[in-house]
């Protein structure tokens, strides 16, 4: 990942995956809502990891945007490129989140001024004792 000092952490939202793990079907409409407020999503980052189907490409607004993974990101992270904003990290929250931590989490990640990373705010939550619910 690339160097944070100058970076904000990541942006809190409902990723994919907040409701099912179908790539598929969360990232178009999560593309389409963050493109009006960020410019148009070029390219996603990704950890194949949590996903069991890694499409290599979407259509939003009948464009392509194009999908790359990466065993070495974060898996709590997605990464989406585009034209207006350059870069926004997303952390994502997936079906086994508890209620509690992802509110929690949330909170931490949309502190002003926030610069930890997913995984750092994920292992804090852990390190709490306030765990993601079993599968």
């Amino acid at each position: 990942m690339a160097d944070r000092k100058n970076r904000p952490g990541p942006t809190p939202a409902p990723g994919p995956g907040a409701e099912s793990r179908d790539l598929t079907a969360e990232l178009p409409s999560l593309v389409d809502a963050l493109q009006g407020r960020w410019g148009r999503v070029t390219r996603i980052t990704a950890n194949p990891g949590p996903w069991p189907v890694s499409p290599y490409e979407i259509f939003v607004g009948g464009h392509p945007v194009h999908v790359g993974w990466f065993t070495e990101q974060d898996p709590d992270t997605m990464i989406l490129l585009s034209y207006g904003l350059d870069r926004c990290d997303l952390l994502v929250f997936h079906p086994e989140t508890a209620p509690g931590s992802a509110a929690r989490l949330m909170a931490a990640a949309s502190t002003p001024g926030n610069v930890l990373t997913a995984g750092t705010l994920m292992s804090a939550e852990n390190t709490t004792g306030r765990h993601l619910r079993e599968s």
